[in-house]
């Protein structure tokens, strides 16, 4: 073989390598991203390597998945002086409680108390179906000084253990920036 054909061959390698290397890289990468919410809210967080929008829940400010993975999640933000116009009282158990049902009737599950971005935050998983398939949620329900955000991160059951560092990973993300945004 004549160097120039051993030298084409090497190029198209190392070309081909660097592709690969790409590829993967991107698939790792991870998408930081902030939201201005219909609600006011002003939040921040970064998204695994290879979420696409989704519509998952309808009164959700940012909703994602990842088919490859299984993992899809919403934020729900709901503001404080918008719950207390309607007469109601809510603290951070509370807010927890009544998310808590909207995931399972039962509403019986263990909360651990966490912090989120610097704030008060309660937490639970909560093994259940989404589109009949079986999936083990982590609901994350975090109290601010003008908002509550409930955030939903689940996988298919056979694949929370293997994907719970990156679920983590992207609530642990999250962070309210100002407060308010201005309307």
């Amino acid at each position: 073989m004549s160097r120039t054909r051993i030298g084409i061959a090497v190029l198209i390698l190392l070309v081909a390598g660097a592709l690969a290397w790409i590829i993967l890289a991107d698939r790792d990468s991870h998408l930081k991203t902030s939201v201005a919410s219909a609600n006011g809210s002003n939040y921040k967080l970064e998204l695994p390597g290879g979420m696409l929008p989704d519509q998952l829940n309808e009164n959700a400010s940012i909703q994602y998945s990842d088919e490859s993975s299984g993992i899809s999640f919403f934020i729900i933000d709901d503001s404080k002086e918008k719950i207390a116009s309607f007469g109601l009282d809510y603290d951070l158990e509370t807010y927890m409680k009544i998310s808590t049902r909207t995931l399972d009737s039962t509403g019986l599950h263990v909360n651990s108390r966490i912090e989120v971005g610097g704030h008060p935050a309660l937490q639970t998983e909560i093994d259940g179906k989404h589109a009949g398939k079986d999936c083990r949620f982590i609901l994350t329900c975090i109290e601010t000084p003008t908002f509550y955000y409930r955030l939903v991160i689940w996988s298919p059951s056979e694949k929370f253990e293997a994907n719970k560092g990156e679920m983590d990973a992207l609530i642990l993300s999250f962070s309210e920036e100002n407060g308010v945004v201005k309307k």
